[in-house]
């Protein structure tokens, strides 16, 4: 169907619709060949209203129609971008559960001002070959002594 809003009225007075007119003509209504072609124009111009407003109906209902297909697709577009983000998020929580010390929290610390002690080379020596070492070397006083052992700081130093 054509856009009734373009539509060109035509010439009723014209050969081509000569028949039209004379089935209309009645000499005794008085309505005569000009009084018929405007009987054929009012007829046309009618139509024509009604067909403009089947046409604008029409468009409305395609409006409405598309609307409401675009609302659908917005809807399932809205869907399956839930379901990759929840997918992606049920990767990240699997990846962390399978590794969790590489997603483990790091403390805010600062770096320690104070060397650590390191008990003797003589304690060293004796837990490296599994043999009995006592208490005394790894509390404070035996740590002191280490420390302030000249061997303790000696890296050339010989141990028995």
């Amino acid at each position: 169907m054509e856009d009734p809003n373009l539509a060109v009225e035509p010439d009723f007075n014209s050969e081509e619709y000569n028949e039209h007119r004379l089935e209309l003509v009645d000499v005794d209504h008085d309505i005569d060949e000009a009084h018929a072609a405007r009987i054929l124009s009012k007829a046309w111009r009618l139509n024509n209203s009604k067909d403009k407003d089947r046409w604008t109906a029409r468009l409305a209902e395609q409006a409405l129609f598309a609307a409401d297909e675009k609302k659908k697709a917005d809807e399932a577009e809205a869907l399956r971008l839930q379901s990759i983000a929840d997918d992606r998020q049920a990767a990240i929580k699997e990846e962390r559960q399978k590794n969790k010390n590489k997603y483990a929290p790091i403390r805010d610390v600062d770096v320690p001002d104070n060397p650590f002690t390191l008990p003797s080379q003589y304690a060293t020596r004796l837990l490296k070959r599994g043999v009995f070492c006592p208490l005394f070397y790894f509390t404070n006083k035996g740590l002191r002594e280490a420390s302030q052992s000249f061997m303790a700081n000696d890296t050339d130093a010989m141990v028995i």
